[in-house]
């Protein structure tokens, strides 16, 4: 769902869909269990976390810059957890 203004509650609510699929994510592999569960979780990961670019691009000039710094915190622990879950698979599929 694409909104054409700023909205703060639904900035919240997409960031908090964010922060519990990340964590479902993260429970994935460390039960071990990658494979298409893992990868429509980090998918919708990925689609929540354009939300949220999108959200920063309508917000007004004050609050963009808030919001901007908040999606790049997002957008690194976005990246890192990425990186960490890549390397994480790589080992579970190696033995």
């Amino acid at each position: 769902m694409n909104q054409d203004a700023f909205d703060p509650e639904y900035l919240a609510d997409v960031s908090g869909a964010l922060a519990e699929v990340l964590g479902e994510a993260k429970a994935l592999v460390d039960a071990r269990h990658i494979g298409t569960e893992l990868d429509a979780a980090m998918a919708h990961a990925r689609d929540l976390h354009v939300i949220l670019l999108e959200q920063a691009a309508v917000a007004d000039q004050g609050t963009r810059d808030e919001v901007r710094g908040f999606c790049n915190a997002l957008t690194m622990a976005l990246a890192r957890l990425t990186e960490i879950m890549d390397r994480d698979i790589s080992r579970l599929r190696e033995g």
